[in-house]
């Protein structure tokens, strides 16, 4: 999603939020199947949020009913493949926890 630092960065300002104040709370919101994530994107987010041990974590799903503005944009992303965790959602053929 083009942000604008790494898993490493984030991981150490976490890790300095939390030396400095062992009490703060941190919170997430974490979207997977993003047109275009691979089995491996989603095992490092996975990795990311386990290793972290967010206070509240809120993750959702891309959903991609029609005349959603994610159409178009996965129009131009490579095919997305099933992510392993994950079950096939009732309303659609993409994967969801």
């Amino acid at each position: 999603m083009k942000r604008g630092y790494t898993r490493e960065h984030y991981l150490e300002l976490v890790e300095k939020l939390r030396g400095v104040s062992p009490d703060v709370a941190i919170t997430s919101d974490v979207i997977v199947g993003f047109p275009g994530e691979t089995g491996g994107d989603f095992e490092q987010t996975l990795d990311v949020v386990k290793r972290i041990e967010f206070d509240h974590l809120f993750p959702s799903s891309i959903r991609t009913g029609k005349g959603l503005w994610l159409l178009r944009w996965s129009r131009r992303c490579p095919p997305k493949k099933e992510l392993p965790g994950c079950k096939p959602s009732k309303s659609s053929k993409r994967g969801s926890l």
